[in-house]
């Protein structure tokens, strides 16, 4: 909240359902409740919600999911300079990406041709100009004891419960129920849904390769 109030670019990073739409959509509700927000809808929408945005003195560019954002057509420095630069308004560029995409993104040789090498060159521009806050999986101890405050909530307190072995994140997000469903799945070759266990298993497999399209 104290990076919003300040402006500039935020970027969440975590674990799936590590809890970084949520946190990044409570903080901008919570702090900047004055502001237009706009999300493009694609990539190729990205210069036209960056153009919108420019007209605005207090606004919020929501990117969630960054990576879907970037490359040809996408997010570029020229982009996040233009919105950020002066001190006449108040812009913000909220964003959030896991941990594995912004592995997969940056983590990589280095192209043999102009192109490529540019393309990396303007990813890696994109992302120094955001101020990168890591959102663990499993909260702190103090994290859980302010948690503790709000266990009126009924979900809350079944989370705590668990706060062991589950991030409270993922536990009211269904995760370890939805993995003990696609566990299930694949223990039997009969079952109903075990054609669906192995497309996802696949995907999974294939994805971890590298393919992405």
């Amino acid at each position: 909240r104290e990076r919003l109030a300040a402006g500039g670019f935020l970027l969440l990073i975590g674990d799936s359902t590590a809890g970084k739409t949520r946190a990044a959509f409570e903080a901008v509700r919570g702090t900047l409740a004055d502001h237009v927000l706009i999300r493009p809808a694609a990539r190729d929408a990205v210069a036209a919600a960056v153009g919108r945005a420019a007209r605005e003195r207090r606004c919020v560019l929501w990117l969630d999911d960054l990576e879907t954002y970037l490359g040809a057509s996408g997010l570029t420095p020229v982009h996040a300079g233009r919105l950020l630069a002066g001190s006449s308004h108040h812009r913000v560029i909220m964003a959030t990406i896991r941990a594995a995409e912004l592995d997969r993104i940056t983590v990589h040789p280095e192209a043999d041709d102009e192109a490529g090498r540019q393309a990396a060159s303007d990813l890696r521009q994109v992302l120094d100009q955001a101020h990168q806050i890591r959102i663990n999986r499993m909260f702190t101890t103090a994290e859980v004891d302010r948690a503790r405050a709000r266990t009126w909530d009924p979900r809350i307190a079944d989370a705590l419960e668990r706060a062991g072995s589950y991030g409270i994140a993922e536990y009211l997000a269904a995760g370890p129920a939805l993995l003990q469903v696609w566990e299930n799945a694949r223990a039997s070759s009969r079952g109903p849904h075990a054609r669906g266990a192995a497309l996802v298993a696949a995907a999974i497999d294939i994805r971890r390769a590298g393919w992405t399209s």
